[in-house]
């Protein structure tokens, strides 16, 4: 889904570019604002400048919502 997409993004937004943690900033920003929903298959990409690419993959798994906290709250507090 693109709002899927544009979830992922947002965090990512407003933080700038963390290189190999805009991938998991992104997973953060996905979980907690798409609509997504244990059970479904997630895929992450990243590409570094050194020709190196790696893909992977994972199920949400019951309950994952329960470890994630407010990103919103922890970006606002980050100085």
């Amino acid at each position: 889904l693109r709002a899927n997409l544009t979830a992922g993004q947002e965090a990512c937004r407003q933080v700038g570019n963390l290189y190999t943690g805009s991938l998991y900033l992104g997973l953060m920003s996905l979980l907690t604002e798409g609509d997504v929903k244990p059970g479904e298959r997630i895929g992450l990409f990243s590409y570094g400048s050194g020709a190196e690419g790696e893909f992977f993959a994972g199920i949400l798994q019951p309950g994952y919502q329960e470890g994630l906290g407010d990103l919103n709250e922890q970006l606002a507090a980050r100085t």
